[in-house]
């Protein structure tokens, strides 16, 4: 593979990323309520602790090579633009965590416990570029699922009779303490292209490997665990199977 030209960097690093990662912020944000009421969000102390754990484990796990973006052999503008591009993603991921945690009651409880209890075990795990990327995609789309689908719908108003006698169910069984709030739909679908640009933010930041060297390891893996039986299998005189 060709290397990247040292323009592309510098047009990544001044414009590319610190706009994916202010669209990834300005989109969290966004709730739109009944009536079509719109608010801006900001994040919590909570998110800015998670936001640095998470880029903790970014450069720890390779993702992110903060000597590419900040370094003494860099010019003072170059340096510049890889602070803005380290704040920008700091923030973008404090505006996700915000974004995927409810505001209020017992459900921002667990999802902020969750949050924190996740990222110590996977710090500990100490996993690979590729393997973490794709347990924070699981992760990040099964909260959203969860929040702007399962738990937006308990908290829809109206309803069928079965549904309104659910959700007094258990918000009894909580005393009150849910705090259930309904988002209208274009909350969710915000949410949706923020998670996904985030990603995309994530994997052209600067790694140990190029952004699609680091996906297609992946597959070049799988690929050679596939073929390591039929390996074995031809330097033997038969399979035993056909004894």
């Amino acid at each position: 593979m060709c290397p990247t030209p040292p323009h592309t960097h510098a047009g990544r690093e001044a414009f590319t990323l610190p706009l994916l990662f202010l669209s990834v912020s300005l989109l969290s944000a966004v709730r739109v309520g009944e009536g079509a009421a719109l608010r801006f969000v900001g994040p919590t102390l909570l998110s800015l602790v998670l936001a640095v754990m998470l880029v903790g484990l970014l450069l720890r796990a390779g993702v992110l090579v903060p000597e590419r973006l900040v370094s003494s052999r860099r010019s003072a503008l170059a340096n510049a633009n890889g602070t803005t591009v380290l704040l920008a993603l700091l923030f973008a991921a404090a505006q996700v965590f915000t974004m995927l945690t409810p505001e209020a009651g017992l459900m921002e409880v667990l999802f902020s416990a969750f949050y924190l209890v996740l990222l110590w075990a996977t710090a500990a795990a100490r996993p690979l570029a590729r393997h973490l990327l794709r347990s924070l995609a699981v992760v990040f789309g099964s909260a959203l699922v969860l929040r702007f689908v399962v738990l937006n719908g308990l908290a829809a108003p109206g309803g069928s009779l079965a549904h309104r006698l659910f959700t007094t169910a258990v918000d009894g069984l909580t005393l009150g303490g849910l705090g259930l709030e309904y988002h209208a739909p274009a909350t969710g679908y915000a949410a949706f292209v923020a998670l996904g640009l985030f990603f995309v933010g994530l994997l052209l930041l600067p790694h140990d490997l190029g952004a699609w060297d680091l996906l297609q390891s992946t597959r070049r893996g799988a690929e050679i665990t596939t073929r390591r039986p039929r390996a074995r299998l031809s330097r033997g005189d038969s399979d035993p199977g056909e004894d």
